[in-house]
């Protein structure tokens, strides 16, 4: 972890991760409530939108959360 409001390389490469992940499941997601896991009828610009969305909203809150806890995990230095 790094220091309150500094980021790091490896910051950087956890929230990428998280995002990857995240944006999996979303695809997933996306498939199976539409059409039953039917891949070639799917709606794919639907889907591609809310993959997009989930991928940097969880990116953005990962940044922000690394951003505001110092290394003890402790936001703004002092809560928790």
């Amino acid at each position: 972890m790094s220091a309150l409001y500094k980021l790091n390389k490896n910051d950087f490469v956890r929230s990428l991760t998280s995002a990857f992940f995240v944006a999996a499941v979303a695809v997933l997601y996306g498939v199976s409530q539409q059409t039953d896991f039917n891949i070639f009828t799917a709606d794919w610009v639907h889907i591609s939108k809310m993959v997009a969305n989930a991928f940097f909203l969880t990116f953005m809150g990962r940044i922000g959360e690394k951003t505001v806890t110092d290394s003890n995990g402790k936001v703004f230095g002092r809560i928790g």
